[in-house]
């Protein structure tokens, strides 16, 4: 039996019984026959009714907000030609000879932008911005036409200028030997403004609201002088009903047929204060009314039979969507893969079969997916994991079953027969095919994937357990494994207990400021040069009442894969830094101490602000804390860790690199590298006393170091030999047994005091 059989089962299990939708339906469909029919109804006599007074509602609101624009822009010529009087007027007064200081004085006292006098001859003689001296008026224009005024004074409306075709407002004001004054204001603006007053303007505005059909403006002589129907315009009212309302300046509402289109038209009398300026007629097109009834019909009509088809379709639609449901629930939307539910119940039908030692399943987790996630976004990840079921599914094909079984794992159940050769053959074709970047148009990305296989599932009753222990063996792999694939074994289980045990106790650690369970022993580092020593490196220890003494590599691991690496490293810095400060004795208070920090606490946003908190809680100098990261933090995300790491040691804090040359740096790239200091692994020194080629890499390091400006630790110094052949190489600093192992911090105090001070 296949797992697609009791989908089917379950989709035909849904069925309803027909005769419990027939009634139902029969009373929904008359109950909303009946409705409809009132309703639409109901609609046409209620826009029948109100479709006069609306038209007359309009007319009144417009007629308003017409009288009221019309008397605003009567105020501001008003205000306008008020400013230009005063202006031009006082400057005509004033005495003595004018010139062009004059004028300008003028103009900046009255807030007035341009100031002329002229001769009687019409020629420009001064000018308050010096601009235009001698420019003489032609017949026909503005100038001249006021220079033939019989008027003192006369104010334009806002036109542009002749010659800087700038929009002003002119005012003139005449003396009696015939020379005269122009002032002008700057009306860009405001001719906008008052445009927007205009009769034509606010109609078509009000048109634009597309609540009316047609709006007229009618003067007093019957005439239509303004009209969104641009046709209408200059026509005379003839409608002898029509005529009678304006001339007795009343308020009127009918039915009138215009061009052979009925429309219903409402008319209002335009005041300013008490005098009428015209007629504004509103018109409302019964068209509207027609469309509102057969679209309420048509509306209707489609209700009703929508109703009765989503109501007679009812089971079949009930059919058809449970089946929709049970496929939502075990397919992922996003890759098309069945999911985690799906494949719990394959493989729970797999147990129930008597063959069950013929399948096995195989986890396939994406290491640094969560790094392309954070680094080019979920779009992007989104793609990524498309990609990958596609790979997946090229290479298993139909044979077995594909199943998305969290964000970024995947789980294969292999049928059949397979030994584990032939389980190792295919996570090794699906490590190629994964291999393979992954590239869009902004960049290319590649899988480190990691494979996880429990080779039969014969031993297993339930699924949990099984889904648990492959994920159990994936944690198990070595990170520096040469393969990326590992099978399940009994003693996983036994270690996860374990794990389990450690992890609550450092849990207990980093909550209780009390525990002991975790401390710190200090490895001194000796100065070559003089013999001091210069500082400590804090190394972590831990000793359990229950499990006894647990190595640094195993919990420090547990902490990391737990997730709970971030809270005890920085508990065990804040322990560090107490101690640096405690030392402040003559010979050792400029002693530093180095305190290994993770790649997740590196990662982290809040980290140097943590650094910070920490040091300044403790008033530690910077310069006396030294952190120590390792190669392979740095190469899996150089850009922002090395960016973080020039944060910190622009405020003192010094960087070094651990356990140098056992990764994958490159001895040119040191000098772009935020660190101070590098750290010669143990593996390099060992190679000292076996005089083998190896050990000139040591005396290499040391140089290409110090040419970078770097400072030199070397580790794991235990013998003598190892000692001389780095003093004879200029290496700065040493640590190891050959001094001395870690000590507890009141060792560590008594070892210092003992080395440096007679020193």
């Amino acid at each position: 039996m296949k797992f697609g059989d009791t989908l089917n089962k379950q989709i035909k299990s849904t069925r309803v019984n027909k005769k419990i939708v027939i009634l139902p339906f029969l009373l929904i469909f008359i109950a909303y026959l009946l409705v409809t029919i009132t309703s639409v109804n109901s609609r046409i006599e209620y826009y029948r009714d109100h479709l006069m007074e609306d038209s007359m509602e309009y007319a009144k609101s417009y007629a308003i907000g017409i009288s009221k624009s019309a008397e605003a822009r009567d105020t501001l010529n008003e205000l306008l030609e008020e400013r230009l009087l005063v202006a031009s007027r006082s400057t005509v007064l004033l005495q003595g000879e004018l010139d062009n200081d004059r004028l300008s004085e003028m103009a900046e006292r009255y807030r007035v932008d341009v100031l002329y006098f002229y001769n009687p001859e019409g020629e420009i003689l001064y000018s308050s911005n010096g601009e235009y001296i001698g420019w003489k008026a032609s017949e026909g224009h503005p100038v001249h036409e006021f220079m033939n005024n019989p008027l003192e004074f006369y104010a334009e409306e806002i036109r542009q200028d002749s010659e800087s075709d700038q929009y002003f407002k002119y005012g003139y004001f005449q003396r009696e030997d015939g020379s005269f004054v122009q002032v002008g204001i700057y009306a860009a603006e405001i001719y906008d403004f008052i445009g927007s007053f205009e009769m034509q303007q606010l109609l078509d505005e009000i048109k634009d609201a597309e609540l009316v059909h047609s709006l007229y403006f009618i003067d007093e002589s019957l005439e239509i002088v303004s009209s969104t129907s641009k046709d209408f315009i200059g026509a005379s009212i003839s409608n002898p009903d029509l005529v009678d309302a304006i001339r007795r300046s009343r308020e009127y509402n009918s039915t009138v047929e215009i061009d052979g289109e009925e429309l219903y038209y409402g008319l209002v009398p335009i005041y300013i204060e008490d005098d009428k300026i015209g007629t504004l007629a509103v018109a409302q097109s019964t068209e509207d009314m027609d469309l509102v009834i057969n679209d309420a019909i048509r509306n209707g009509i489609y209700n009703l039979t929508s109703v009765f088809i989503v109501i007679g379709i009812f089971a079949a639609y009930v059919l058809r969507k449970n089946k929709q449901l049970v496929e939502m629930a075990y397919y992922d939307s996003l890759t098309g893969l069945p999911n985690q539910e799906y494949l719990k119940e394959y493989i729970q039908e797999a147990i129930g079969e008597k063959k069950v030692e013929d399948k096995a399943i195989l986890l396939v987790n994406t290491e640094n997916f969560r790094h392309i996630n954070m680094t080019y976004g979920y779009d992007f990840g989104d793609e990524i994991l498309r990609e990958i079921a596609r790979r997946l599914k090229s290479v298993i094909g139909d044979r077995h079953v594909v199943t998305r079984f969290t964000s970024d794992r995947f789980v294969v159940f292999v049928e059949g027969r397979w030994n584990k050769g032939q389980l190792i053959d295919l996570a090794e074709t699906i490590t190629e095919v994964l291999d393979k970047p992954i590239e869009n148009s902004r960049n290319r990305q590649y899988i480190n994937s990691q494979i996880a296989i429990v080779e039969s599932i014969r031993d297993y009753f339930d699924v949990d357990n099984l889904l648990r222990e492959v994920s159990i063996a994936l944690d198990h792999l070595p990170r520096e494994s040469s393969v990326n694939y590992i099978f399940f074994s009994e003693d996983m289980g036994e270690k996860v207990s374990r794990w389990d045990a450690i992890e609550n106790e450092i849990r207990d650690f980093v909550l209780n400021p009390d525990s002991k369970t975790i401390y710190l022993e200090y490895q001194p580092k000796v100065e070559l040069a003089t013999g001091k020593i210069s500082g400590f490196e804090a190394l972590a220890r831990m000793d359990s009442e229950e499990l006894g003494r647990i190595s640094p590599i195993e919990f420090i691991d547990v902490a990391e894969k737990r997730l709970i690496i971030a809270p005890l490293g920085y508990r065990l810095l804040e322990m560090a830094v107490r101690f640096a400060k405690g030392m402040d004795c003559q010979w050792c208070k400029d002693a530093t101490i180095a305190v290994n920090i993770s790649g997740i606490q590196l990662l982290r946003d809040d980290f140097v602000d943590r650094i910070k908190g920490i040091i300044g809680r403790y008033e530690l100098e910077p310069e006396r804390l030294e952190l120590e990261i390792t190669e392979s933090i740095l190469l899996d995300n150089y850009h922002v860790i090395n960016e973080k790491l020039k944060v910190l040691r622009d405020i003192g804090i010094e960087v070094s690199l651990d356990d140098f040359g056992t990764g994958y740096s490159s001895l040119s790239r040191l000098g772009e590298l935020n660190v101070g200091v590098i750290k010669i692994d143990r593996y390099f020194i060992k190679k000292i006393d076996d005089q083998t080629e190896d050990s000139h890499l040591t005396h290499d390091i040391i140089s290409m170091a110090h040419k970078s400006d770097l400072k030199v630790v070397a580790e794991g110094v235990e013998t003598v030999e190892q000692l001389e052949y780095l003093k004879k190489n200029d290496c700065d600093y040493m640590q190891g047994y050959l001094f001395s192992r870690p000590v507890l911090p009141e060792d560590a105090m008594k070892l210092m005091a003992s080395t440096n001070k007679d020193k």
